[in-house]
């Protein structure tokens, strides 16, 4: 089974003079846990593979560094299973929404698992906000993410749309 890793590309307003883009350490962690025999994790991180570029969303007066949503999605390996998504901040999730929905459309049939602090703070809106995700993971996802791809049952801490 192949398992698709996923950090879109940093997010700031635009005129924002702070923002650096740092390592998706998160999704790391989720990559080492789900090692195994039948499994393959591809990364995808949108910000590490393209440094230097810099894209306007003007639907929200936010700008992007890193790859576009149309590039990561010809990135995704078309045998993927399952999708994890990272939104950690509140500011990103208008379009890290936007992204979640278009991949969906090119990937009906794939998984989509969405955590990190943004979606751990607001699950509920989360779900209602973007019908595209099939579950959550809240907090530290290394065993949740162990009992979604081993299909051992899932944790009271992931819920399903």
């Amino acid at each position: 089974m192949i398992v698709t890793l996923i950090r879109f590309a940093l997010i700031a307003p635009i005129g924002d003079a702070g923002t650096e883009p740092t390592p998706p350490i998160g999704l790391a962690y989720l990559a080492g846990a789900c090692k195994g025999p039948d499994i393959e994790v591809k990364g995808i991180d949108a910000s590490g593979r393209n440094l230097n570029k810099i894209f306007k969303i003007p639907k929200y007066n936010l700008r992007g560094n890193g790859l576009e949503v149309d590039e990561i999605i010809k990135l995704i390996d078309p045998r993927t299973k399952i999708i994890g998504i990272s939104s950690m901040f509140s500011h990103e999730w208008p379009y890290v929404r936007d992204c979640i929905e278009l991949i969906k459309k090119n990937f009906p049939n794939v998984k989509i698992v969405v955590g990190g602090e943004h979606i751990t703070a607001l699950p509920e809106y989360c779900l209602r906000d973007c019908r595209a995700i099939d579950y959550i993971s809240l907090g530290e996802g290394e065993e949740t993410w162990l009992e979604l791809i081993k299909k051992k049952g899932l944790s009271p801490i992931i819920f399903r749309r």
